[in-house]
């Protein structure tokens, strides 16, 4: 099976996933579904079911590997992921992953298999045991590659026979952690919420692992929840009655003018990509609304040590901006965050 190309934006987004193990996994978007499903079948591919999220998994049709090589990243995926046993307990070549199939169409792949080629920083394993269906836990291990985390997963789930689902998820360093820990107490809106449900996630900070459940805790949980986290970028409702205060960068120094309100934060409001700059003098309050009008709750990025203002973000869910703007922040660099240009 040869691997598809791709043809702009449009249409559904599906993952490459090579047989050679020194290639990135690839973003294949701009694929047109009915044009990949009749390209698949012209290949000979056998389609298998994922699960946890739904998603369906394309590989050779040879269950032995009759001159082709071991794909042991599917393979791995496949082991993890697969809903229901088959005959293929390995992949050989290239493998393609996309979303399931509904009403006999393809839908684009989820976010949760999406970030395995996407996310570039490290990797955490958790585990989803027998009695608890959709509770996941985890622990403080962290892995380079999503690919080295199932590893380590699966070879726990064979020891431990109360663990019945892997997965690997994007994580932070403990170092990180502790800088958003940080911002959150220092400038978060406070949770008012049940008490019960306040402590439900670690540090008030609630970790989202697709856009979609991102939006919906935004919409919901706002009372309990005094942040939020995906991938390597925090979100949080900033409490204006608060000025700011110094502090330590994530790697202990000083942080630099663009990440600290103290020292100068930078306040930014972004719509549509652009970016209006305002410097805030040392122990200056922000005003509550930005300078778009009508964005009038004050909402902080936190993203690889840059602070940064964006619009509201329940008028961004109600008006289908939101994964928009997620995508733009988290497929920026360092010196597209600093200018605020995304």
């Amino acid at each position: 099976m040869q691997e598809p190309g791709s043809s702009g934006r449009e249409g559904i987004e599906a993952v490459v996933i090579s047989h050679h193990d020194d290639e990135r996994l690839r973003r294949a978007g701009g694929l047109k579904a009915a044009r990949m499903a009749r390209w698949l079948a012209r290949q000979g591919a056998v389609a298998i079911a994922l699960e946890r999220p739904q998603a369906t998994m394309f590989v050779n049709a040879q269950v032995l590997s009759d001159g082709l090589a071991v794909n042991e990243r599917a393979s791995l995926l496949l082991k993890a992921h697969r809903a229901q046993p088959c005959e293929h307990s390995w992949v050989f070549g290239p493998a393609i992953v996309v979303g399931p199939r509904e009403a006999n169409r393809l839908r684009s792949i989820p976010d949760e298999f999406l970030n395995l080629a996407t996310y570039q920083g490290m990797f955490e394993v958790q585990v989803g045991t027998y009695g608890e269906p959709g509770q996941w836990a985890g622990n403080d291990l962290l892995f380079r590659t999503w690919d080295e985390a199932y590893t380590w997963g699966l070879g726990l789930a064979g020891r431990w026979t109360q663990a019945q689902h892997v997965r690997a998820v994007p994580a932070v360093n403990a170092q990180t952690l502790q800088r958003w820990v940080d911002i959150v107490e220092a400038h978060a809106r406070p949770a008012t919420g049940n008490p019960a449900l306040k402590h439900r996630h670690a540090h008030g900070i609630r970790a989202c692992y697709n856009v979609a459940e991102l939006a919906g805790a935004i919409t919901r949980d706002a009372e309990h929840v005094r942040a939020y986290r995906y991938q390597d970028l925090l979100l949080l409702q900033r409490d204006n009655t608060r000025t700011c205060a110094p502090g330590p960068g994530a790697d202990g120094r000083q942080e630099s003018r663009r990440d600290n309100c103290q020292n100068g934060w930078q306040q930014r409001s972004h719509s549509r990509g652009h970016a209006a700059d305002r410097d805030t003098g040392p122990g200056e309050q922000v005003p509550e609304s930005l300078s778009d009008s009508g964005y009038r709750e004050r909402w902080l990025a936190v993203r690889h040590g840059v602070t940064f203002a964006v619009p509201d973000l329940p008028a961004l869910i109600a008006q289908r901006r939101f994964r928009s703007l997620i995508e733009r922040i988290c497929s920026a660099d360092d010196r597209q965050l600093n200018a605020g240009r995304f």
